[in-house]
Order: structure tokens, then C-alpha cells, then sequence
């Protein structure tokens, strides 16, 4: 820029020098202009043009959705997808819904498609968003419980057994419970009483709100060690299982096993086997199996049990695994 300058200086004055300094002025400004959604045309129009939302989720199977085409010129829209038909694919001023059907998504993976629309010297663009397909399978879930008094020699109790298993399906926005943080009521109850609400009710909350999907609830194991199955449904846009049971007898303790994804490489898994977490909910101070009721005020943080009567030698041997087997 500095040489043009100096060569219409030398060449042309002062006057020449300042108009060009104004034209360049006045192309960095149109430049800024055509960023934007509004473009001035020559006979000095402002171009109003836009589409609204500027992205539609939809589901993976077969529908239509729309958009709201609003502009005062002439315009022509066009899609980028053979799996989406716009209409109408043109318009003038005014404001136009744009309908868009859309087809099945077949594939394992999300998919999107961009709608264009131009006028007036301008471009706005939408874009439609379809999730891969919801694939469902059955899976039988089987609990072994291997705590005896051979595996856990110290104070074993005569009458060791596991309440009724309860947990559920779910995506990775939600945790039936985290290792670190505070017991909810329903794992408080769970894990002191055997109790399944208000955990279920807990269960249901997430199912409403999206995170969770189906309720996993059965048998529990009267004398362990002992054997306990049941099935469940599954989507794969919520692959996660989590199950828990109280350990009893005891203060507050319960085994686990949380955030198991059932879909690998893009497929669900034939069989997957789990040896079980024992945690201490951290609500009751007991340290026995027998202990008397003694609530924990406040209540501590979920946590691995890592102490006898359990542990012998600071080790804790297993308690038991949970199997997952697809049987549809």
C-alpha cells in the first residue's frame, strides 16, 4: 500500500494521493460487509437474508423437519445429502418454511447435511443432524457370588447374603453412583437396608430426564455364596450398565459394578465378565458386619473397603462377578 502511495504522489499531487486512500477505505469496509448475512448490492440495497435455526437434531429414523427462510430478495436453496429433499428450493422476499424430509439413517454412524441458501449477493447456511440408528439387544446378567469363609476367613457371618440386585441402563451424562462423592438416599438405603427405593425412584428420574433408559431390578442371593440372573433390554444410545447390591450383613457396604459399556467397535459384546467392587457408602461408622446402627454425621464420601473384617493381610479377595451375556 505504501508503494502505490508514494507513486500517486509523485505522479498526480495531493488531491490524487487522498482519493485513494478514501477508495481503499471504502473496500475494506465492503470487505467487512461480505462476511455477513447483509450485502449491499449496486443499486445500493441491503440484503436481508437468513435461515432459522441454523442446525435441526433429528431422529434416526425416517421424518421431516423445517426451517424458517426469512429475506427480502430473491433466493434459491440446495442441500448437500441424497438422504434429505428441501422444498421449495427457491423464494423471493417475505418469509418461506423450508420443509425437509429426511430418510432412515442405515449407518452405524451420525451423519450431516448441509442446506445452502444465496441471494442478493449473500449465503446462509443450515445444517441437519441425524444420529446413527437406535439398535436394542437383550442381555441375561448373572451375579456369582463367590464370599465365603474360605475366601473371607475373618468374622464371616452364618448368615452372609446379597440383596436384590437394582441398577439400570444409561449414556455417559449420568453415574448411578461415583467413587469420591456423597451417597445419594437411595444408595444410602441400598447399601444400610437392602432397600430399592428410593434408589428406583432415583433410577426413574434419569429415565425421564433423558440420561437413563430401562430399570435393571431382580433377585437378590439368600446364602452366599450363591448364583442370581436375571434380563434386561438395552438401546445403544445408552450402552452403560451399572448394578449394585448390599453386602449383608453390614453396616453400609455393597458391591458394584458401574459404567460397563456393552458396545465395543461399534457392535454389542457376545459375553463380559465383571469381578464386583465392594464399597463402603459412607453413612453408618460401623466396622463390623454386626454392627449397631451409627449414623455418619456428616456422611463421608463413597470408597473402595480396603480394611478387615474383609481385607486379610490388606488385601481384599474378590466377592464375586457379574456376567453379561447377549441373548437377543
Amino acid at each position: 500500500m505504501n508503494y502505490i502511495y508514494l507513486q500517486v504522489q509523485m505522479i498526480n499531487g495531493e488531491f490524487l494521493k487522498m482519493k485513494v486512500i478514501s477508495l481503499a477505505l471504502i473496500f475494506l469496509v465492503l470487505l467487512g460487509c461480505s462476511k455477513n448475512e447483509n450485502t449491499i448490492t449496486q443499486s445500493g440495497q441491503v440484503t436481508d437474508l437468513t435461515i432459522s435455526p441454523d442446525n435441526r437434531n433429528i431422529g434416526s429414523n425416517a421424518g421431516s423437519t423445517t426451517f424458517t427462510i426469512t429475506s427480502n430478495v430473491n433466493w434459491s436453496a440446495s442441500d448437500n445429502a441424497s438422504w434429505l429433499n428441501i422444498t421449495p428450493t427457491g423464494g423471493g422476499s417475505g418469509t418461506t418454511t423450508l420443509t425437509a424430509p429426511y430418510s432412515a439413517n442405515p449407518n452405524a454412524s451420525q451423519r450431516v447435511a448441509t442446506i445452502t441458501v444465496t441471494g442478493g449477493g449473500s449465503t446462509v447456511t443450515a445444517t441437519v443432524t441425524q444420529p446413527e440408528p437406535e439398535l436394542n439387544a437383550r442381555y441375561k446378567l448373572t451375579f456369582n457370588a463367590t464370599w465365603s469363609a474360605q475366601t473371607h476367613p475373618n468374622e464371616f457371618p452364618a448368615s452372609a447374603h446379597f440383596s436384590g440386585l437394582i441398577g439400570m441402563t444409561h449414556n455417559e451424562n449420568i453415574m448411578l453412583f461415583s467413587k469420591g462423592e456423597i451417597a445419594s438416599d437411595g444408595i444410602k438405603n441400598m447399601a444400610e437396608t437392602g432397600g430399592k427405593n428410593p434408589l428406583e425412584s432415583e433410577i426413574q428420574s434419569f429415565i425421564s430426564n433423558g440420561t437413563g433408559s430401562n430399570l435393571i431390578s431382580g433377585g437378590g442371593i439368600n446364602s452366599s455364596p450363591g448364583e442370581v440372573s436375571l434380563e434386561f433390554n438395552i438401546v445403544s444410545t445408552h450402552s452403560l450398565v451399572s448394578v449394585v447390591s448390599m453386602l449383608a450383613p453390614s453396616p453400609d457396604w455393597f458391591i458394584a459394578v458401574s459404567n460397563i459399556n456393552l458396545v465395543e467397535n461399534n457392535d454389542w459384546v457376545t459375553s463380559k465378565t465383571i469381578t464386583v467392587d465392594i464399597y463402603d457408602s459412607g453413612t453408618d461408622n460401623g466396622s463390623t458386619f454386626r454392627s449397631p446402627d451409627e449414623p455418619t454425621l456428616p456422611p463421608l464420601p463413597i470408597d473402595n473397603i480396603t480394611t478387615p473384617p474383609l481385607a486379610v493381610n490388606n488385601v481384599v479377595a474378590p466377592l464375586g462377578s457379574i456376567t453379561f451375556t447377549k441373548i437377543d
